[in-house]
């Protein structure tokens, strides 16, 4: 089945019928709105594909990958398009609860916008800017050291100390932390040396990165 929501085109199969009738899709469209305004984004992205999977073979199917951890429970696609188990099924399958959809379609909506923004591929800053869209509360202090900007070698570290280090910036600067992460990643690039990220950060944002980790809860030590 095909129902249309607004921007939002989901595929799914009857027995989540009642699940879409009740989902708040206005709400989902007030946070692409704010994500929009977030990444600066003068386009409109028009129409997004939620598609419920039902199966791993179906997330084979449509994402190209082997489900082999549970983890994981959405990933985005071509045009516009974000993966995601069903309602009838994500918990059955994955570490999530159905309650968490919501959040985990506005996680994804993020990382749309990432890529069509053309923003250095920093998977700390796509999933913490992502993490921080889906559950945007900054009172998780925890005790962390911070040796890449660029991340990517460790999920737990893109998702959590990503996230801290956005929740860091939009707490000290208020609305123009976002304009001033844009900044950075837009003048970042893969091939920079993890010092002349830390030196452009400084530059851009005017502080040790060390010092917006001792104001957020502290530095490991």
């Amino acid at each position: 089945m095909i129902t249309k929501k607004g921007r939002f085109l989901i595929r799914h199969k009857e027995i989540d019928s009642k699940y879409i009738e009740s989902f708040d899709f206005d709400k989902l469209e007030d946070k692409y709105q704010d994500i929009k305004k977030f990444y600066s984004f003068e386009k409109d992205l028009g129409l997004i594909r939620i598609c419920f999977i039902y199966s791993p073979e179906e997330f084979l199917f449509f994402t190209g990958r082997e489900f082999n951890q549970n983890w994981i429970c959405a990933m985005v696609g071509y045009h516009n398009t974000i993966n995601i188990f069903s309602p009838s099924i994500i918990e059955k399958i994955t570490t999530h609860k159905k309650e968490s959809i919501f959040n985990t379609i506005v996680h994804e909506i993020s990382h749309l916008f990432y890529g069509y923004s053309m923003l250095a591929d920093f998977p700390l800053f796509n999933e913490g800017i992502a993490k921080y869209h889906e559950n945007n509360k900054c009172n998780n202090k925890i005790n962390f050291n911070l040796p890449s900007l660029k991340g990517g070698k460790d999920s737990i570290y893109d998702y959590g100390v990503g996230h801290l280090i956005v929740c860091s910036i939009m707490e000290h600067f208020g609305n123009e932390g976002a304009k001033k992460i844009i900044k950075f990643l837009k003048e970042s690039s893969t091939e920079m040396s993890e010092e002349e990220l830390f030196n452009l950060f400084k530059k851009i944002f005017e502080i040790d990165v060390d010092l917006l980790i001792e104001l957020k809860g502290g530095k490991e030590k």
